[in-house]
């Protein structure tokens, strides 16, 4: 739980934005894109309900392909963003801009055990049901922000192939995602140049492991605001990014490392045993849960040697692949 003084300070460093004051959170966002070039980025959203099934190729298409099954159901709850300057000084606040979307959990698709957590994490669902953000709105005044197609601006995130999914479906308002990673590669590059994941940093960084908190407790960041809130993980990202290049990297990133996504690019141990390739292998799933196949992208669920989309049933699973997205 956070301490008083962060909850009290939350209000100073983060932004809360609803439909009643969506122009001005997006005015302090333009202000900030035009000095601090550093953004760090989460989202929250309404869990998995969905696992693909079939043949595939290899671990990256079948974590796409379970990607795409899911965002194409779904809709983000929240996004923060929290700005930096390339010293990893915070804006003058408030730094960090939380929008919250229109959301209505009597009629949206959703993983209960993740409503659950956001619930305990102070999201007002009821809030949302009525005061929330419509996301056709953000998208068209988030695209003109300044943040969007600027190869200036860095993107700092954390284990983030959910984060860009949904990001990436606002800004192009289109239902389902691209059908191929590749694609999905591409358009991404296009409006978010230069993306930093911190879990791809940590494949090469000696005894950093876990999820974002462990991560920042390991490194004694602290938290201003509540956990699994979008603008506080994204400001903790964001320190948490520049503690890292500092103590592992000498102040600065490989080009290399840069729009790589973790569990979409790169993938493997991160427990600070050194690098691991990732040696693709063939996956073979056949679990799906939570959905009852009226999404119009349901193709999205079946591997190359898949039949059709499956209701929920227990079944066996022979593969390991990476986790959708850690908790934060």
């Amino acid at each position: 739980m956070p301490s008083m003084p962060s909850v009290a300070m939350m209000d100073n460093q983060i932004l809360d934005v609803w439909k009643n004051n969506l122009n001005i959170g997006m005015k302090r966002l333009r202000t900030l894109a035009k000095k601090y070039h550093y953004v760090a980025i989460d989202t929250e959203f309404p869990g998995v309900i969905a696992r693909p099934y079939g043949t595939f190729e290899n671990n990256q298409e079948y974590q796409y392909t379970n990607l795409k099954a899911n965002v194409d159901m779904l809709k983000p709850i929240q996004i923060g963003f929290s700005f930096f300057d390339a010293n990893g000084e915070s804006a003058d606040p408030p730094s960090t801009v939380q929008f919250n979307f229109l959301w209505n959990q009597d009629s949206e698709a959703h993983a209960q055990d993740s409503i659950d957590l956001l619930n305990l994490s102070g999201i007002d669902f009821e809030k949302l049901k009525v005061e929330g953000i419509d996301s056709a709105e953000f998208a068209e005044l988030f695209i003109s922000s300044g943040l969007v197609l600027n190869d200036q601006i860095t993107w700092l995130c954390f284990h983030s192939p959910f984060d860009w999914a949904y990001v990436m479906k606002l800004c192009t308002a289109q239902r389902c995602m691209p059908a191929s990673l590749q694609e999905f590669t591409e358009s991404l590059s296009l409006f978010f140049p230069n993306i930093v994941d911190i879990k791809v940093l940590m494949k090469r960084c000696k005894n950093l492991k876990g999820g974002l908190q462990e991560v920042a407790d390991q490194l004694d960041v602290p938290r201003i605001g509540s956990q699994h809130q979008a603008g506080s993980d994204a400001k903790i990202t964001g320190d948490a990014y520049f503690k890292i290049i500092d103590m592992y990297f000498e102040g600065k990133v490989d080009t290399s490392l840069v729009g790589l996504v973790w569990g979409l690019h790169e993938s493997g141990s991160s427990t600070g045993n050194g690098i691991n390739s990732w040696v693709p292998t063939t996956v073979a799933s056949s679990i799906v849960s939570g959905y009852d196949g009226s999404s119009s992208c349901a193709g999205a669920l079946n591997g190359s040697g898949a039949g059709s989309a499956a209701s929920s049933q227990p079944s066996s699973h022979r593969a390991s692949p990476v986790p959708a997205q850690e908790s934060s």
